[in-house]
């Protein structure tokens, strides 16, 4: 169905805390989760120390207890708690980026289209109601706070994927602008949540799911390969099909990126 709710990790700090963004936490303990985004996040920031929990529930705890200055945690558990048990004492600030928030919808077989259909609708009739129940519950509410903290390319290879660009109707005679690579690493880390088996910025250990390989396994079918299998997927081997949930231009942007990376 169409999305109907965005969810993610969020920052908690107290009510009179000034915070304008992540430089605001220098020289605070800030808690985390063990073996999250927020937790790798912050190990890049030498500015700011790390204690890392188990649960959400024990940090929010060493929070309310003064034991950390703020933490940041998966949004929904930590609204719930801070609503529930801490009697909203903290704001809960959401945040988006890469592995940072995701979309929630009902997914519903292929052939259903007329259930989709009704799901659609009542989902438009209830917009207000869910809202309504995001603050019962505490969920995290307000402008997100942006933090693109993976780390940019430094290099792009001489392929560029111009095929895709010129489908797109981008096309240069020299290929896609560095943006246009930037954008599609964004797309890959982010929006369609691509890093989350084939790795950061396609960065992974494992061979079989390492797209920059795909030119070296591939050659001169890895265009052709590459477009089947977003479109169509591979059920078996858990790639899902992206057809008619992906344009033909965020396609080409990352497909550009995973060119600029390729293995020689």
């Amino acid at each position: 169905t169409k999305p109907f709710l965005t969810t993610g990790y969020a920052i908690i700090l107290g009510q009179e805390m000034p915070f304008s963004g992540l430089a605001a936490l220098d020289g605070k303990t800030v808690g985390v989760l063990f073996n999250t985004p927020p937790q790798n996040l912050l190990a890049e920031q030498s500015n700011i120390q790390a204690a890392t929990f188990l649960n959400p529930e024990a940090a929010m705890t060493a929070l309310a207890a003064g034991e950390i200055d703020a933490a940041f945690l998966w949004g929904p558990s930590a609204g719930y708690y801070n609503k529930t048990k801490l009697e909203g004492a903290f704001r809960v600030i959401p945040t988006e980026g890469p592995r940072l928030a995701w979309q929630v919808a009902i997914g519903v077989r292929a052939k259903d289209q007329a259930l989709r259909a009704l799901l659609d609708r009542a989902i438009d009739r209830l917009k207000d109601g869910l809202e309504r129940l995001k603050a019962k519950y505490g969920l995290p509410r307000g402008q997100p706070l942006n933090l693109d903290w993976l780390p940019r390319q430094s290099k792009r290879s001489d392929r560029s994927g111009r095929i895709w660009l010129a489908a797109a109707g981008k096309a240069g005679a020299g290929g896609p602008s560095a943006a246009d690579i930037d954008q599609g690493r964004k797309l890959f880390n982010g929006s369609f949540g691509c890093s989350h088996c084939h790795g950061p910025n396609a960065v992974i250990k494992s061979r079989r799911r390492d797209l920059r390989r795909m030119q070296k396994k591939h050659k001169e079918k890895a265009d052709a390969v590459f477009q089947e299998t977003v479109r169509n997927g591979r059920q078996r081997k858990g790639m899902p099909s992206w057809e008619g949930l992906i344009t033909p231009e965020q396609l080409a942007k990352i497909k550009a990126f995973l060119d600029s990376v390729q293995k020689k």
